[in-house]
């Protein structure tokens, strides 16, 4: 059996039936492979590498099975890294396959020596043998679980099994494997390789779950704070029946948001920096709080760590040991578990959370609106109040893809999430580009669900080579721009920091964008502006069309997001006026 065919039977094996591909010679033979699978895996082309990255992992997020990525060497391979540093830092598994140089044009890693003098890496003989040579699996060694270049077709069988299973162990991730062109051609016998025998090793601390289970039974104001892991962990069942069991009220981070539909009775709404103004008063009135599956980074808790919570006790939860031991806030308990198997060692427990402090949880929750009347008087398109109207008019299975920024800022403020609603967002390394990649591994992998795309118009042109993609496969993708003209939310970030300099983020100072309805007319998708708050009534109108539809929303360049204030300032302000107390 050819390698190649092996490996794309064992992607079918394994459950995928997409892949997305940019070609090139060496890796030509596996994508020449699928012709033989064509009734069970389709691949999809891409117009740059990095796509077809953030799109192989959306298509995980959306759908459970394997996202598969298949570039060529060299270039190909290192287009990739952003759509993979996203995948580790949100721990979403993704398969990625680099072809290489044949082996016997490998450059020698041993030809690598040190300059005492500046410690700076030189060649003795060779910077490359091979034609589009790179070794990507140095590169992504620390943003995958697994990287490892097969050298020898005996192996195949073994690194694949191995890949796959560590993408999916513990804490997700991505894994690449590179494949030289003549491991690919080589003749095997796939009865007779050598296979992959995972170890033993899922984390169990026992007496943790114990002392956890004390602290909450003496609790009278728990809180749970759930984040991405809840859906990384395949747990959103179990913790739905857990705080409705309990009736422990939650609060979310933007990763986490998803899990529960906003109007659940416990769902306190999102915390943070720029989250919901009841999520971050609530923090500061809990006396216990228990963290599901988050890492407490700067953008939920604010500058500073030590003041996070202050009348709480921390429980944290968390499959990764260095979330435990390395991150931002010092818990009083941590456990060391995969979160699904923590839910059900408390199917057992009894705890059920006071009335009076999961009301006043969810009366913080409404108190403090996003949206204000005086929103909708303003001029332009304003965001609050087009986010508004999309909630309501969307599908009730709809995934919503926003980007960065203002745009996906916004969208965790006031979008109310149904049950079958998903939204997600590359959360840790947030690159502009995002969404549109997002957009098609999510329609491929979901074709019967509508797919919204919400970006601003500096990150629309990161990867607007991939509107052919879309209008190519009509893929019925719903983009809407943010046009202010800027990048905003750098501007937000000058005005604090470099008294209103603008440099490289508007007209003035380098920054701008072409005319969006002639782009949409070159790529064949048809094209919408909406110029004020007014004409939003369009949006009913953009959402009824089959296929894609490039929505343009003018907005003003000066909107900043709201709440003003950072987490931490949040605290401040209230608490010493509004604490709470059961007694």
């Amino acid at each position: 059996m050819k390698a190649s065919d092996y490996i794309v039977k064992f992607l079918v094996d394994h459950g995928t039936d997409t892949a997305f591909v940019f070609t090139g010679g060496a890796i030509a033979h596996i994508i020449d492979s699928m012709r033989n699978y064509k009734e069970k895996i389709s691949y999809y082309c891409v117009q740059n590498e990095q796509v077809g990255a953030m799109a192989a992992e959306a298509y995980t997020r959306t759908t459970g099975r394997m996202g598969v990525q298949m570039v060529t060497s060299g270039p190909g391979a290192s287009n990739m890294i952003t759509g993979i540093a996203g995948a580790w830092y949100d721990c979403i598994p993704a398969v990625y396959l680099s072809g290489q140089v044949r082996t016997w044009e490998l450059t020698n890693a041993d030809e690598m020596v040190s300059d005492d003098l500046t410690d700076a890496k030189t060649k003795k003989v060779l910077l490359q043998r091979g034609f589009q040579e790179i070794d990507i699996v140095s590169i992504v060694k620390p943003i995958t679980k697994y990287a490892v270049i097969i050298t020898k077709p005996e192996d195949i069988r073994y690194e694949f099994e191995k890949a796959y299973y560590f993408a999916r162990e513990g804490r997700p991730g991505p894994v690449l494997i590179d494949i030289p062109m003549d491991i690919q051609w080589a003749e095997i016998n796939p009865d007779e390789l050598r296979s992959f025998q995972p170890p033993n090793n899922q984390p169990t601390d026992p007496q943790s779950l114990i002392k956890c289970k004390e602290m909450i039974s003496n609790s009278l104001k728990p809180l749970i704070i759930a984040g991405g892991g809840i859906r990384q962990g395949d747990a959103v069942s179990e913790f739905k029946e857990l705080i409705e069991r309990t009736r422990i009220p939650v609060i979310f981070s933007y990763a986490g948001y998803d899990a529960l539909p906003y109007d659940h009775p416990n769902n306190g709404g999102v915390m943070g920096q720029f989250g919901q103004y009841g999520a971050n008063f609530v923090t500061y009135n809990t006396d216990l709080i228990i963290a599901l599956g988050t890492r407490f980074t700067i953008r939920q808790i604010g500058n500073k760590p030590k003041e996070f919570a202050p009348n709480a006790k921390i429980i944290n939860i968390n499959i990764d040991e260095g979330e435990l031991t390395g991150g931002r806030v010092k818990a009083d308990l941590t456990v060391h578990c995969d979160i699904k198997n923590f839910i059900k060692s408390l199917s057992d427990f009894n705890y059920k959370t006071d009335s009076k402090w999961k009301n006043f949880v969810m009366e913080s929750k409404v108190k403090h609106p996003i949206v204000l009347d005086e929103y909708k008087k303003e001029k332009l398109v304003n965001p609050y109040v087009f986010m508004d109207m999309l909630s309501k008019k969307i599908d009730d299975d709809c995934i919503i893809i926003p980007e960065i920024g203002t745009n996906v800022i916004v969208s965790c403020q006031v979008l109310q999430l149904k049950e079958n609603q998903r939204l997600f967002s590359s959360w840790a390394n947030s690159p502009m580009g995002y969404s549109v990649p997002a957009s098609i591994g999510a329609q491929l992998g979901n074709p019967g669900r509508q797919i919204i795309g919400i970006l601003g118009d500096g990150g629309l042109q990161v990867n607007l080579q991939d509107l052919q993609t879309i209008s190519h496969y009509n893929l019925p993708i719903k983009i809407f721009i943010w046009n202010n003209h800027v990048y905003a939310t750098i501007q937000d970030f000058q005005d604090g920091n470099l008294d209103g300099r603008y440099e490289a983020t508007d007209l003035e100072h380098g920054y701008s964008h072409p005319d969006f309805s002639k782009v949409a007319a070159a790529y064949d998708i048809p094209h919408v502006l909406i110029s004020s708050n007014d004409e939003l009534t369009k949006i009913e109108q953009v959402l009824k069309v089959k296929g894609p539809v490039l929505c343009e929303l003018s907005m003003d360049p000066k909107f900043r997001v709201s709440p003003r204030q950072g987490a931490n300032d949040q605290f401040h302000e209230l608490s010493p006026k509004r604490s709470f107390s059961l007694f």
